[in-house]
């Protein structure tokens, strides 16, 4: 095993010690950290490609969920950076299903799809992230995710939503207006 001590960077050095990094995370018994000190290094260094690429390798890795959320939400950070803001899309569309309850994922999952302008991804988040709001809120944002996938062609999942915003606030304008 490398001391840890031994790996840590200096700002002089920073490229011997990436390359040292990358290839003891590669290793089957290399340990958790190392892949977090590659990670922060990779970022300190400008390099989202290989922050990216750790990334994946954190969420193969993952052993639980909240490891998988960090994972997804630095892959897709270093994708957007890279300027593939599809990819980064992709990366957090799953937490929609892997984690419904969370508002860091949901947000994650919503933000990527607006850059992307994914409108089904865009409403699901929203509807989602409706649950935690209060009545009127939630409301105004079932009404909102169902213009979102009205205007995406789907309509049967707009007219879903949009009673759902009805029935969630009956004196809402807005909610009717859906």
């Amino acid at each position: 095993a490398v001391p840890r001590a031994s790996a840590r960077s200096q700002p002089d050095e920073s490229a011997r010690h990436a390359a040292v990094l990358a290839e003891v995370v590669t290793l089957p018994s290399a340990d958790r950290r190392w892949l977090g000190d590659a990670i922060r290094l990779a970022r300190r260094r400008d390099d989202f490609a290989e922050v990216a690429r750790l990334s994946k390798e954190q969420l193969q890795r993952a052993e639980s969920p909240a490891e998988a959320l960090e994972a997804h939400l630095t892959l897709a950070a270093a994708l957007r950076t890279l300027g593939d803001v599809p990819r980064a899309n992709e990366s957090t569309r799953s937490l929609l299903t892997e984690a419904p309850n969370n508002r860091r994922a949901l947000a994650a999952a919503w933000v990527n799809a607006a850059l992307a302008d994914d409108a089904r991804t865009r409403a699901g988040a929203l509807e989602q992230l409706a649950s935690a709001c209060s009545t009127s809120v939630r409301a105004a944002m079932l009404a909102v995710a169902s213009d979102t996938l009205l205007a995406a062609g789907d309509t049967l999942a707009a007219r879903q939503l949009a009673e759902q915003s009805c029935q969630t606030d009956p004196s809402s304008a807005r909610s009717v207006a859906a």
